[in-house]
């Protein structure tokens, strides 16, 4: 098949679950004989290369401001798709489902994953909430399978919507548990510090951690690894509401992500928004004692192998607990580390998205087979 994937910031990935997600598929289907394309923001992306582990990267401009950064750069994907002629088109956040409509018109078969429920976010002013969830509305009718991979946004689009996506779980490949200097750098000792990572965005409740850190008065630095493009006034509350036992990073990738999370006493997620989040099903891989936020959504990713707070009164309590019972936080993580395993595997995962793409096909009357992907113009990064 000849496959396109737009909606993300593209690859190599260096911002969210969305990016991780195309990083860790499209290799995979181009493994397989594929050929693959997938649209970047060339802002964002700015490599010297144009194919990436055997995948080519085809990189447009974008407006970059908080509102129309996504939306413009996936209608200008769409516009190229469309004169491409892919066999099929993978599309990621529901924001971009007035986008799938543009393609269908080009007559391309769409799947878009559709993610948590973003008109939710806390991120969002109330227009833009509103246009995501009349995106929501979109997305069941504009794509030819819409995706999820979460079992409790798939509940709510059954008891909303009346229809049933199609789940997907997402997948953990864990780094190698080296050390590579990361923690060196950051004044750090393995196991001996609290891990978050992810978005320093209001939804994720940092704050929350942070008060919980400093209430819970212990001799263990909590370190936070992120960042957000727009969120610079957030990001300000957070430093002026630590103490110096609790420590900023910035956005960290490859092989200094992993070791932060490999080495890590306990990682804590304190994420109050929906959907499935990468970032714990990757800690949980890793082997951590997982501490996190009771919703749902994380209670479907962690089970019983994860210990869960409400408040920041209970996270203080968890993590006084945690640091006290190392017995106890070893084991939690080894079942937390088999639960990843069993579940969220993602050669399974690629494989159920090109089963869904060979349906989609076989319903349109077409044949699906690898197509060797034509010799790029450019040297390949591997």
């Amino acid at each position: 098949m000849r496959i396109a994937m737009l909606g993300t910031r593209g690859i190599p990935a260096n911002y969210g679950g969305f990016e991780t997600c195309v990083e860790e598929l499209a290799p995979r289907f181009a493994a397989l004989g594929h050929d693959v394309s997938v649209y970047c923001r060339s802002p964002q992306i700015d490599v010297p290369y144009d194919v990436y582990r055997g995948v080519r990267l085809v990189k447009l401009p974008t407006i970059r401001q908080k509102y129309l950064d996504t939306i413009v750069h996936t209608t200008v994907s769409a516009i190229h798709a469309i004169t491409r002629r892919y066999d099929v088109i993978f599309m990621f956040g529901v924001g971009n489902s007035p986008v799938c409509a543009l393609l269908r018109l080009g007559r391309l078969p769409v799947l878009l994953n559709v993610d948590g429920l973003d008109w939710q976010r806390d991120k969002w002013p109330g227009w833009a909430k509103l246009l995501l969830k009349l995106a929501e509305r979109v997305s069941v009718r504009v794509a030819n399978r819409t995706i999820t991979d979460s079992r409790n946004v798939q509940d709510y689009y059954r008891a909303n919507r009346g229809v049933e996506l199609c789940y997907i779980p997402y997948g953990a490949t864990p780094g190698p548990a080296e050390l590579n200097g990361t923690l060196d750098e950051h004044g750090l000792d393995p196991g001996r510090y609290f891990l978050y990572v992810g978005r320093l965005e209001p939804e994720n409740r940092v704050t929350d951690l942070v008060d919980a850190s400093i209430a819970a008065g212990l001799d263990m630095p909590t370190v936070i690894v992120g960042d957000a493009p727009y969120a610079d006034s957030y990001k300000q509350i957070l430093r002026g509401r630590a103490n110096g036992n609790v420590r900023f990073t910035g956005a960290i990738y490859g092989s200094g992500y992993w070791e932060l999370n490999h080495f890590a006493y306990a990682y804590i997620f304190p994420v109050l928004a929906g959907g499935t989040h990468p970032a714990l099903i990757e800690a949980m891989a890793c082997g951590n004692c997982v501490l996190a936020r009771d919703t749902p959504d994380n209670r479907s990713v962690g089970g019983d192998t994860v210990r869960y707070f409400s408040t920041i009164d209970e996270l203080a309590a968890l993590m006084q607990w945690a640091h006290a019972s190392p017995d106890d936080v070893q084991h939690l993580g080894t079942l937390a580390a088999q639960r990843s395993t069993e579940l969220y595997n993602w050669d399974r995962v690629a494989g159920e998205y090109l089963a869904l793409a060979a349906d989609v096909l076989a319903e349109r009357g077409r044949q699906t087979k690898p197509v060797l992907s034509e010799e790029p113009d450019r040297a390949s990064n591997d």
